[in-house]
């Protein structure tokens, strides 16, 4: 295959949380990436909430390493700001919706558990937010909300300015006589580093099935005049006021197994998330609603659970990062460093040049 491309060290395949993660820290070490991305309009980066919660209360457990992933997340977002200049992550804790006598005994026995002490608040508290039914709060206190559409255009917007980026659909890479990597584009690395989301053709056609479980997921953008809401609430699904848009919110999002390869917003899932605010809103915080947009798109979940962020046993210089479902934003950054970490380790990444990423 002819090569086209600048010297890069390494290339990047996707551009979701995954992706930007991978190329920016990529590049506060030093390196030269490349990053390749068609911009699907539906993937799960591009609609998500962008709300990073180490809790998942319905389950009584947190994510793995949750401390970790927090901190290198905070840290990661901050950097972000500086190096795109403008905001883009509001570190408003996220708020649990406490509905029932059982909800408040269950988080309290969390909260008191040493693992989680440095995550919430130990006791939950009442609220004034006119609108809002819950009587009682759940505070998160690592939590906070990213722009992600903001995010990734930013991210997108600097690797084009260094001439460091193409829009092109990539469908096949190979290796060249130079043991470098290329991609159909005419772009080559000796590292490839795919993060494609769902469904990953390429990535599986290099590493075998990833095992998903695909999820598809509906939002709602509302208008609500009359609701007094400054933070993301979570309960069966999230209401997260939209910020420099007055009186905007997000809601979603539901969760489906069907229309996985064609996902549209449905009927269904616009009733799903009316009947939600209505049981979580007062009448009064309802009246005015308006419904602005719909979406839908399509979670990149393992059967498992769990995300791949590991590197060809056989193929030198191929790693793959993929699988993070609905948690993205949180998990990315860490899980990214560890990669770029362990190609290092490997031999198949040079030694930083000044290490300036991450130090978790």
């Amino acid at each position: 295959m002819e090569t086209l491309s600048p010297p890069f060290d390494l290339l990047v395949l996707g551009q979701g949380f995954a992706g930007s993660a991978l190329a920016l820290q990529a590049h506060w070490a030093g390196y030269r990436v490349g990053v390749v991305d068609d911009g699907q309009p539906q993937s799960a980066s591009r609609l998500s909430s962008g709300l990073l919660n180490p809790i998942i209360l319905r389950r009584r457990r947190m994510v793995d390493n949750a401390l970790v992933r927090w901190e290198t997340a905070d840290a990661y977002y901050r950097k972000c700001e500086h190096l795109l200049g403008r905001p883009l992550f509001y570190r408003e804790p996220v708020a649990e919706l406490i509905t029932t006598p059982e909800i408040d005994h269950a988080w309290t026995h969390l909260a008191e558990r040493d693992a989680f002490q440095s995550l919430m608040e130990e006791r939950t508290t009442s609220h004034s937010y006119q609108g809002l039914k819950s009587c009682r709060l759940g505070t998160v206190k690592a939590s906070g909300r990213l722009d992600s559409p903001a995010y990734l255009h930013a991210v997108r917007s600097f690797f084009e300015e260094k001439g460091q980026f193409s829009g092109e659909r990539c469908q096949h890479i190979g290796p060249a006589k130079d043991n470098t990597w290329v991609t159909d584009t005419g772009w080559s690395a000796p590292v490839v580093l795919l993060a494609q989301g769902y469904p990953a053709q390429l990535t599986e056609s290099l590493f075998g099935s990833l095992e998903f479980l695909p999820a598809r997921g509906e939002g709602l953008v509302v208008r609500l005049p009359y609701l007094q809401l400054d933070r993301p609430i979570h309960g069966s699904f999230f209401l997260i006021p939209l910020t420099n848009k007055p009186e905007q919110f997000l809601v979603g999002a539901t969760f489906a197994w069907d229309a996985i390869d064609s996902p549209q917003p449905t009927s269904l899932g616009r009733a799903t998330l009316i009947k939600w605010l209505e049981s979580v809103l007062t009448p009064a915080a309802l009246e005015g609603l308006e419904i602005l947009d719909q979406w839908s798109g399509v979670r990149p979940t393992r059967q498992d659970r769990e995300p791949v962020a590991r590197w060809h046993p056989e193929k030198k210089g191929l790693g793959i990062l993929n699988g993070m479902g609905s948690r993205g934003g949180l998990l990315a950054p860490s899980l990214a460093l560890g990669l770029l970490q362990e190609g290092v380790r490997q031999g198949y990444l040079p030694s930083p040049l000044e290490p300036k990423g991450m130090t978790k």
